[in-house]
């Protein structure tokens, strides 16, 4: 009989306690062993932040990999869409009551709710994307039943950052007046978003020194599409002739943004090339690649707790490659750069101060 994963919508309970705002950095490098005992069917619940599986980034690539596990390692499979962080809680709780073999939070929005149910719930395992358990001071604590899905986003910014930047300086960027001006937006002041900005800037500034990098904060609801459009407008107005979106579903205005003006854009987590003739690339972090490799960890009887680092080195970081616009000597230099940072002799900070040179 063929097996289908049912997509359930959230029922919104405001009484719970929403998703910590926090995000501290990863405890551990490595993450812990922890044997499960092997089930007949392994079942997996995905619960998603409120941002829902049409983002076409972040939550979208978590399905994916769910996706993929359900074809090739034959898990079952379901998803819980949440709307609103009320949704975090009750959702995260539904599936540990379910006792799915694997509870999957996507994103460090839910670091607060997934800590309060993973307590409560010590022989059910879980894991969390971009963050960890956080306690009800804002504390990231490791669990011995959480795997803590981490990234390094900012080596991906980079490399888009040195696409942006060489176009720039060598007057390849889009038609029109060049002026040596590139900006982005961060969807809120998380250390799982702005990594990508930081790196993103100390890579235009790495090949070209003088250019102009412009940086703006969104809302933080990562859904206000009308409000990320007119930042993107704004900073076009400033000069801007490439725009970096790093602001989940609201980029999309973003980016829209950029192809009304006639100006690059540079996608984010995705390949959101076919958003737009005008996108010249994507940074990428492969969520898909992280959910796919825990599930397939707990099919072979294993569990990794604490942190799990996704980068470079195993292929989940890093840039569309079906870049347009870019002319072949460009595209040659960053491929050679991101050999550099994959080997360790190029390495790009998290963390900085935005808009300002070190």
């Amino acid at each position: 009989m063929k097996k289908f994963r049912f997509v359930v919508a959230a029922l919104a309970t405001a009484s719970m306690v929403g998703a910590s705002l926090f995000l501290a950095a990863p405890i551990s490098a490595h993450g812990i062993a922890h044997h499960v005992t092997a089930k007949k069917v392994i079942t997996v619940g995905l619960v998603t932040d409120k941002g829902g599986l049409n983002d076409k980034s972040f939550n979208h690539l978590a399905d994916v990999g769910l996706t993929r596990a359900e074809k090739q390692l034959k898990i079952k499979g379901a998803v819980l869409q949440s709307h609103t962080a009320g949704d975090y809680q009750p959702n995260l709780t539904k599936f540990a009551q379910q006792k799915k073999s694997l509870i999957i939070a996507v994103g460090f929005l839910m670091e607060n709710a997934l800590y309060n149910v993973a307590k409560q719930y010590p022989k059910e395992h879980f894991a969390i994307v971009d963050g960890a358990p956080a306690n009800s001071k804002g504390q990231n604590v490791n669990l011995p039943n959480v795997a803590n899905l981490f990234f390094k986003p900012e080596q991906s910014g980079y490399l888009v950052g040195v696409i942006a930047g060489l176009l720039e300086k060598n007057h390849k960027g889009p038609p029109g007046k060049d002026h040596n001006t590139v900006a982005s937006i961060a969807g809120a002041n998380f250390l799982a978003v702005t990594a990508y900005n930081c790196g993103y800037q100390e890579g235009v500034w790495s090949v070209d020194p003088k250019a102009k990098v412009l940086i703006a904060f969104d809302d933080g609801t990562f859904q206000n599409t009308a409000n990320a459009k007119a930042i993107g407008q704004k900073q076009i107005s400033q000069g801007a002739d490439i725009l970096f979106q790093v602001d989940g579903g609201a980029g999309l205005g973003y980016l829209q943004a950029a192809e009304e003006a006639h100006k690059y854009g540079i996608g984010v987590d995705a390949d959101q090339d076919y958003l737009s003739p005008w996108i010249i690339t994507s940074a990428l972090k492969k969520v898909d690649q992280a959910v796919y490799v825990t599930i397939k960890r707990l099919v072979s009887g294993g569990f990794h707790a604490g942190n799990n680092i996704f980068d470079l080195k195993n292929k989940a970081t890093g840039y569309a490659t079906d870049t347009h616009h870019v002319p072949a000597s460009i595209k040659s230099k960053v491929k050679k750069i991101a050999k550099e940072i994959k080997s360790g002799k190029i390495k790009v900070k998290a963390t900085c101060t935005l808009g300002k040179k070190k």
